[in-house]
């Protein structure tokens, strides 16, 4: 493998790590756990806007009022995103 493809290699593993991080994220505020969505956080950094609202739309769609207090709180939720899913869901 030259210096070329090694760095491709690594750009690609970094973007699905990211990727596999967010769908975890996501899936903790889905299910409410907010001790692990705020590890999660802590240690990596929330990044990807769409991604903070989708996981702001999951926890309104399972009534996790916890969670999307403290997402709200951290900026950049949409809370219209998607012509206000996350209050349709809700």
């Amino acid at each position: 493998m030259n210096d070329g493809q090694h760095t491709h290699f690594l750009k690609h593993r970094d973007t699905i790590k990211i990727k596999i991080q967010m769908s975890k994220f996501i899936e903790m505020c889905r299910r409410g756990d907010l001790v692990a969505a705020r590890a999660l956080c802590a240690g990596n950094g929330v990044n990807g806007l769409a991604e903070i609202d989708r996981a702001f739309q999951e926890a309104c769609a399972n009534g996790h009022e916890s969670i999307t207090h403290w997402l709200y709180g951290l900026g950049g939720v949409n809370v219209h995103a998607n012509d206000d899913q996350a209050f349709r869901l809700a």
